[in-house]
């Protein structure tokens, strides 16, 4: 990325995604170190609420001081962990026999590569023949990507060269190139605020494209 020479500057900031490395206070570098390494959520130490069961810090740290043995040992946890399908059973409140049918019907799409069920794609497709297995509670949230079209300053969408495409504009938190590679979760209200600045943004452009402004 190409920074303007004088970065430091309020000016320099404005019409641009530019990346300012200014330094963290304390409580910015607290905040980081809890990060999730992955999706960008609070470290879980006790509680699972925000983990997405990903385990890329499990598996990564290098000191190998993370662990997600403590979910273990929760009461009542929102994500159950157990090596038989009969524990799993007994979590969700049903019968056994019938969750051990739905897995073997599971498998056996898995075996012959094709999912009649939900058509899910067979790259995708992994039976499920040993544990640890993972239940997940779900519940209501709003969801959404960031990413899939990518577009700079301007709201213009940009081809894969990094160059605009005339006339086509985006705006959104179904967009890209306005974030970093991981979601800043503790900074709440910004793809919210991004939809409504990014949708004023593309007007003014469109106007300015065609000269009524």
């Amino acid at each position: 990325m190409t920074f303007p020479a004088n970065i430091n500057s309020r000016e320099s900031l404005i019409h641009n995604y530019c990346e300012v490395k200014g330094g963290f206070t304390g409580q910015q570098v607290s905040n980081e170190v809890n990060r999730c390494m992955t999706c960008g959520s609070r470290s879980v130490y006790s509680y699972s609420d925000d983990c997405q069961l990903c385990r890329s810090c499990e598996e990564n740290c290098p000191a190998k001081a993370v662990t997600m043995k403590p979910l273990y040992k929760l009461e009542r946890p929102l994500v159950k962990i157990a090596d038989t399908w009969e524990e799993i059973a007994e979590y969700i409140g049903c019968k056994h026999e019938k969750l051990r049918e739905t897995v073997a019907e599971w498998n056996e799409s898995c075996a012959h590569g094709k999912d009649d069920l939900f058509v899910k794609k067979q790259q995708y497709m992994r039976p499920l023949l040993k544990g640890p297995f993972y239940c997940i509670q779900s519940r209501v949230a709003f969801l959404a990507t960031i990413g899939g079209i990518k577009i700079n300053e301007h709201t213009q969408v940009i081809d894969k060269d990094g160059e605009p495409v005339p006339g086509l504009y985006a705006g959104g938190i179904d967009t890209g190139g306005w974030e970093t590679d991981t979601y800043n979760v503790v900074l709440s209200g910004s793809t919210m605020g991004f939809s409504m600045a990014s949708g004023r943004i593309a007007v003014h452009e469109v106007m300015k494209r065609l000269g009524k402004e």
